[in-house]
């Protein structure tokens, strides 16, 4: 008997991680099946970036989004360019390696958040009730069914193991090889996200709420070890100082003033929380109402309720045994805190986001099997079956929840019809939806969404560029005219609008102000194909032979491929009834060889 306890102490651990690991992986085994979704074509498909070697140095001189025209993002992420060129050279543009790899990267982050658990928690079993709650829990569906959603699980696991690498530091007495290598995955981690900066204060942290459970000889060596801190700092200063070169400034669409997004910031809290506690109804996009008084019940009642956990929370302080309770809750109130930054940035379609949940969630998985833990040894060996048995249940319950929610993620009409349901206010989820069913040909249906959303949120810019597409596409080009101006007026920077707005005009038959947009999109992107081919077609419907050939030739010159068959045949048909004008002109020398 004893020896076959001996033999499932040994092992008992390694097999309960190996299930651990392989149920998420089963849950998550539809995913290999989806398509790209939503930034996935943006950020691959269409990212001529990440489709070559070539343009390898600018991934650490331009931001993420550098290959959109006239982009305005403030995101610095080369590694995670990096990241998307490997799997580009693997997997080219087939959906599948895609999303296996992203698997793989949140099954590493599961399996490292055991790790931490067992390093802070002292406990085998709790570290693998609280790796089973992150990976199954369903507030991981962007990071973990989404391409792009990958950056959160990629930062994660690099933040994850900078800390563990601090923790074995400290552990091996200060050997010198563990510190350079968390300080290595602390620099692949802010080039990946830059989230991944709140290292330094989670670091201060375990050092202060955890000083008391260290013996006498660490504490005479404190200030040493706080001085470490100083080298993580030193790599954020020099992750800083690269950013600037690359990146200047933030992204800032904010919607709301910034006194109306701090007054909504206890409201924002409720809604994670909410999140991570009841996991229903998850999306990509929402709905949020902010607060604009101080009496919102909205502000006050998340605020009496921060005011008592602030209270608990000092109190548990000064227990000897919530010290790494406490050093959780911390964790997770300051990786938290770049979503209400962010908030303040952002537009009200994009006020916040589940995969912003990533980092706090290691905190909130480890609290949660803290607790079934300590009501388990509180039980006593009759009722602790039950307190295990709840246990289980919870975790079938998440699995089960991310299971039926999963299948939101398998293509853009699914994912954005069912976001649109969940925000049918949120112009983003309205629009995104608008294009599918443009891309389906049920224009109708695309053009009434936008209107709907034009008169419910009007000067925004995405529901008149989808209304303008769909009535453009329906023929109906005197309403596409005037869709498209008012998409420039919000918006003078994109060609698109520019290029369509010509399109539409040369159907109307005003040429020469198709001619002029055409000139102005041409202007804002000088290498796009087809613009050239348009305004030759414009001027081609003038009767101008000579303007035209110069525009197909100029369109020729920048796509020379086969797909450029249009703009030869125009060229052929320009410069055979450019050389009748000429004949004719030698015919009769008063009249006009264009």
């Amino acid at each position: 008997m004893n020896e076959w306890r001996q033999r499932f102490e040994r092992f008992g651990p390694g097999i309960g991680l190996f299930v651990v690991l392989a149920f998420v992986a089963l849950l998550y085994a539809p995913t290999l099946q989806f398509q790209f979704v939503y930034d996935d074509v943006f950020q691959i498909a269409l990212n001529p970036h990440v489709h070559s070697w070539h343009y390898f140095p600018i991934y650490f001189t331009q931001n993420v989004w550098s290959h959109v025209p006239n982009n305005t993002a403030g995101f610095y992420r080369p590694l995670f360019l990096l990241w998307l060129r490997v799997n580009n050279v693997m997997f080219a543009d087939e959906p599948a390696g895609w999303h296996l790899t992203t698997l793989l990267v949140h099954l590493l982050a599961t399996f490292l958040v055991y790790l931490l658990g067992r390093e802070l928690l002292k406990n085998r079993n709790t570290a693998l009730l609280s790796a089973a709650i992150f990976g199954v829990h369903p507030i991981h569906l962007e990071a973990a069914a989404w391409v792009s959603g990958v950056n959160e699980s990629l930062a994660g696991v690099l933040f994850l193991s900078a800390f563990l690498g601090y923790l074995q530091w400290k552990k091996s007495s200060g050997k010198k090889q563990w510190l350079p290598a968390s300080l290595g995955f602390y620099t692949a981690a802010l080039l990946v996200k830059e989230t991944a900066a709140a290292l330094v204060l989670v670091i201060a942290a375990y050092e202060y709420f955890c000083r008391t459970s260290e013996n006498s000889e660490w504490a005479e060596r404190r200030p040493a070890q706080f001085r470490v801190l100083a080298w993580y700092g030193g790599v954020l200063l020099m992750y800083c100082f690269a950013r600037s070169f690359a990146v200047h400034g933030f992204a800032n669409h904010a919607t709301a003033s910034i006194r109306t997004s701090l007054l909504s910031w206890p409201w924002l809290l409720c809604l994670y929380l909410k999140m991570l506690v009841w996991p229903a109804r998850l999306s990509p996009l929402y709905d949020f109402s902010y607060v604009m008084a101080g009496l919102d019940f909205r502000l006050i009642l998340p605020g009496m309720a921060a005011i008592v956990l602030v209270l608990a929370l000092i109190r548990c302080s000064r227990r000897h045994s919530s010290k790494v309770a406490l050093f959780l809750f911390t964790w997770f109130a300051i990786t938290l805190a770049p979503a209400f930054v962010q908030f303040l940035l952002a537009r009200s379609s994009e006020s916040y986001h589940d995969r912003y949940l990533y980092l706090p969630s290691v905190a909130f998985a480890l609290l949660v099997g803290e607790l079934f833990d300590r009501t388990a040894q509180q039980a006593g060996p009759i009722r602790r079956p039950v307190v295990w048995t709840c246990s289980a249940v919870v975790l079938v319950l998440l699995a089960v929840s991310a299971r039926s929610q999963m299948g939101v993620w398998e293509n853009n009409y699914s994912l954005f019809a069912h976001a649109h349901e969940v925000a049918p206010g949120n112009e983003l989820a309205a629009s995104n939806l608008a294009a599918e069913l443009i891309n389906r040909g049920k224009y109708l249906e695309a053009r009434a969404l936008s209107l709907d959303m034009i008169r419910l949120h009007p000067g925004t810019l995405p529901p008149l560029g989808t209304a303008a597409s769909a009535s453009f596409l329906l023929h109906d080009y005197a309403a596409a005219e005037q869709y498209y101006s008012s998409a420039i007026e919000l918006d003078p920077k994109q060609s698109h609008y520019f290029y369509m707005l010509g399109l539409a005009e040369v159907r109307l038959g005003k040429y020469n102000q198709a001619i002029a947009n055409l000139h102005e999109a041409i202007r804002l992107s000088p290498d796009e194909p087809f613009l050239h081919y348009a305004l030759g077609n414009a001027f081609a419907e003038q009767q101008d032979w000579a303007g035209a050939q110069e525009e197909f030739l100029a369109e020729l010159r920048l796509n020379s491929d086969g797909s450029q068959l249009p703009a030869k045949q125009a060229l052929q048909n320009a410069q055979t009834h450019l050389q009748a004008k000429i004949r004719l002109a030698s015919s009769n020398p008063s009249s006009d060889p264009r």
